[in-house]
């Protein structure tokens, strides 16, 4: 009950930003970045440092095998401009914080798209999709359980959703191996409506769940960027997901900087007030910056 008076009041607020004319595209953000400080919620316990090895699948995405006891795969993907390498602290974090004590124990890295739609393509996720489904494939024929969790933040949604696409679409699980496995999160993201690559029902209805996160930061009544694209795809899929919000309010970013709010889904305290530091935000973690992991707990809904 409380979580869905959250969610009113953020339509709400959402509603009248919009009204006001209220808005500032991901491209006119990127043109301004500067610092940016870590943020978003805690609370779930870290265990074990994350000191698995790393091969390069190729030159954007990343495999590790950790030592964790469980079967689950993760797979992390960056939002626009973000280097693979950035992305790789970015989770070494979150698996210190979270992943590893989750049974997290296959991991994968994809660096962010080169464009806020991703119009070029220019990830190869074939290789990826392969050694995925090779993994449930012999998860599944030794009666293992396991999940498969897709962790994706901002225009990193698209490659997200070209790898739905090649399983459920174009018929790369052809044994049906990661149906009803897959948890999506999509973090502050984009349904690829009008423009990008569009996530379809054909796709939703094959995970087991999607969470679609958002930022709210109460002391200044303040939403994360893509509030309204969040807000789209709980309209178009909502009988499948489910709207999860990141109690921002210690964050620090400055009233109405809705791109720094954007980064509180990495990080607690993102490093500019104002924008946002792909760099620094997905790579410096202290005891002040904390990485965000509060909305990996609907998983356990």
């Amino acid at each position: 009950m409380k979580n869905r008076t959250l969610h009113l009041f953020v339509i709400l607020l959402i509603m009248t930003a919009a009204a006001h004319g209220c808005s500032e595209t991901k491209s006119d953000a990127y043109k301004n970045t500067g610092e940016a400080p870590a943020g978003g919620s805690h609370g779930i316990e870290p265990n074990s440092a994350a000191n698995y090895p790393r091969v390069l699948l190729n030159k954007d995405i990343s495999y590790a095998e950790s030592k964790a006891e469980g079967n689950d795969i993760v797979i992390m993907i960056g939002g626009m401009g973000a280097k693979r390498e950035w992305v790789d602290a970015w989770t070494d974090e979150l698996y210190r914080s979270a992943l590893d004590t989750m049974g997290v124990k296959h991991v994968f890295t994809v660096k962010g798209p080169d464009q806020e739609y991703y119009d070029k393509l220019e990830i190869k996720v074939d290789t990826l999709i392969n050694k995925v489904v090779k993994l449930a494939d012999s998860l599944s024929a030794e009666k293992k359980k396991f999940r498969i969790l897709i962790i994706a933040h901002s225009s990193g949604v698209f490659p997200a959703h070209q790898i739905l696409d090649e399983l459920y679409v174009k018929g790369k699980d052809k044994n049906g191996v990661t149906a009803g496995r897959i948890h999506y999160f999509q973090l502050d993201g984009d349904p690829g409506v009008p423009k990008g690559y569009p996530l379809t029902a054909a796709m939703v209805n094959k995970l087991a769940r999607m969470y679609i996160v958002y930022a709210f930061d109460k002391s200044t009544l303040t939403i994360s960027a893509m509030h309204k694209e969040s807000l789209m795809l709980y309209a178009m899929f909502g009988s499948k997901s489910e709207l999860v919000a990141v109690d921002a309010s210690d964050c620090g970013c400055n009233p109405e900087k809705i791109w720094c709010l954007h980064e509180t889904m990495i990080t607690s305290k993102p490093h500019n007030k104002n924008m946002y530091d792909l760099a620094q935000d997905y790579t410096k973690f202290d005891k002040e910056r904390k990485v965000t992991t509060s909305y990996l707990k609907a998983i356990y809904k």
